[in-house]
């Protein structure tokens, strides 16, 4: 009861006061009984933000920052570069930052440089397109006439030595490897020859035992195949043919050749006694021609020569029938029938010795 009467004085205090609108209706009182209600906070720029109270700073209001128009960026080459992106000329569609510096004059790739790209040059003095490395070497932009990108080159007076070259049997290192000719079997050059074992050591090989390499791989090998008997040094065919010996020693296919001047299937070591004559041979017949023709070391033994065909010889002639007394006529012989012509037709020491025959 005593907290209601205070509240009815302070009502009337005021009145009294001035305050005649104030009430106990007024938003600004709480009522009894009742926790005060917080005061919201005003929000900067709020027009019906209540005033300040006093002694605190205003807060001023929020101006809006005016948006700025963006800027056009121009790309006038199309390269994808525009001048803020560091095109140094942008009229030039192979001119940008990104573009691969080359030896035209220009700054391709908008460093601030031309031609900053440098290569090292090779003399190239076989122009196998390899350079050799000893020596001063060229630094520069552009390839200058006579050298080459690559270095390596082993013998560069030789264009047919050169990494990589094909290896060949020329005693050149052609492949720059450090080794010339090398290679065995398969893996020697294309040129390799073949060469065959030569067991007998006189420099002819005999068909077997072969190997492909430029050269030989030790004693015993050769690049013949034609020895025909690889166990005897002297039957090779270089060899000279031996006469008499009954063996090929030439490896020609034949026997004691090229012996046999004139062709009559003999030759002088196997008994011709004229070589020069095919008609005389250990194999020919003994004819009456003062010749030996069987070769046996007697001339027209046996026989006899009858120079008018009449069976009969001259004396002393040939052995045998040698008493025609007149060989150079056919009716004149021992046995002949003696007739009146002035002859001795019988060989008896007479002429025309006949009855009827007439003397002069």
């Amino acid at each position: 009861m005593k907290k209601f009467m205070a509240a009815i004085a302070a009502v009337v205090g005021l009145t009294l006061w001035g305050c005649p609108d104030v009430g106990i209706d007024d938003p600004g009182l709480t009522p009894l009984g009742e926790s005060p209600t917080p005061e919201e906070t005003p929000t900067p720029g709020d027009t019906d933000s209540p005033e300040p109270s006093p002694g605190t700073t205003p807060t001023p209001p929020v101006t809006p920052t005016p948006e700025e128009p963006t800027p056009v960026v121009t790309d006038d080459d199309g390269d994808g570069y525009s001048e803020d992106d560091g095109d140094c000329d942008d009229t030039d569609l192979g001119i940008n930052p990104g573009a691969t510096e080359t030896c035209n004059g220009l700054d391709d790739n908008c460093n601030g440089q031309v031609d900053d790209v440098l290569s090292v040059w090779y003399q190239d003095g076989d122009g196998d397109g390899w350079g050799a490395d000893p020596g001063a070497p060229f630094v520069g932009c552009r390839q200058p006439a006579g050298y080459s990108a690559v270095g390596g080159d082993c013998d560069d007076l030789d264009a047919s030595a050169y990494p990589g070259a094909t290896e060949v049997c020329d005693s050149v290192d052609n492949d720059c490897d450090g080794v010339s000719d090398e290679g065995i079997g398969a893996e020697a050059p294309p040129d390799a020859p073949v060469w065959h074992k030569d067991d007998d050591g006189d420099g002819y090989g005999a068909t077997g035992s072969t190997v492909i390499s430029c050269n030989p791989i030790g004693e015993g090998w050769s690049l013949t195949e034609d020895d025909c008997n690889d166990a005897n040094a002297a039957i090779n065919p270089g060899a000279a043919e031996v006469c008499g010996d009954g063996v090929d020693n030439d490896c020609d296919g034949a026997v004691d050749e090229g012996f046999d001047a004139d062709g009559d299937g003999y030759s002088s070591c196997r008994g011709d006694c004229n070589d020069a004559n095919a008609a005389i041979h250990p194999g020919a017949t003994e004819t009456c021609n003062g010749a030996d023709d069987n070769c046996n070391g007697q001339a027209d033994e046996g026989l006899t020569a009858d120079t008018d065909h009449d069976g009969h010889t001259a004396v002393g002639s040939c052995s045998g029938l040698a008493d025609d007394c007149d060989d150079r006529s056919v009716g004149v012989y021992p046995g002949a029938d003696e007739v009146c012509d002035g002859k001795d037709n019988d060989c008896n020491g007479q002429i025309d010795e006949v009855g009827g025959c007439r003397r002069r």
